[in-house]
């Protein structure tokens, strides 16, 4: 029994040494898994936030597109309006002018105009 002793002593540490490594690898398992499972979590909540922000893109593209086309509409209204303003204005100064013609023609008929000028 004293020549064995060794050996089991020698065995004894063996098996205690690899009891403690069995224990570390299952604590890293562990640990690996933790890690895993929040990583996968973090996945799953930037691919919803991912899928948020691509809808708000399409969106934003959606709205972009109709502000272009109001933008292409208010463009024309703003051109018809300058045009319309053009041709009241000619309007208001043809108006003037046949005024300034009738004033003229009334002061002339009661001979109460001393000299008239004339455009060309």
């Amino acid at each position: 029994k004293g020549s064995l002793q060794p050996t089991i002593n020698n065995l004894e540490n063996v098996s205690s040494d690899l009891a403690t490594s069995v224990h570390r690898q299952q604590s890293a398992i562990a640990s690996t898994k933790d890690e895993l499972a929040k990583h996968r979590s973090t996945l799953q909540d930037h691919g919803k936030a991912l899928e948020f922000y691509q809808g708000l893109r399409v969106d934003l593209a959606t709205w972009m597109g109709a502000l272009r086309e109001l933008d292409g509409m208010v463009s024309l209204a703003e051109e018809a309006q300058r045009r319309w303003e053009v041709d009241v204005t000619w309007k208001k100064l043809e108006r003037f002018f046949e005024w300034g013609e009738d004033c003229t023609s009334v002061l002339e008929k009661h001979g109460l105009l001393e000299s008239k000028f004339t455009c060309a």
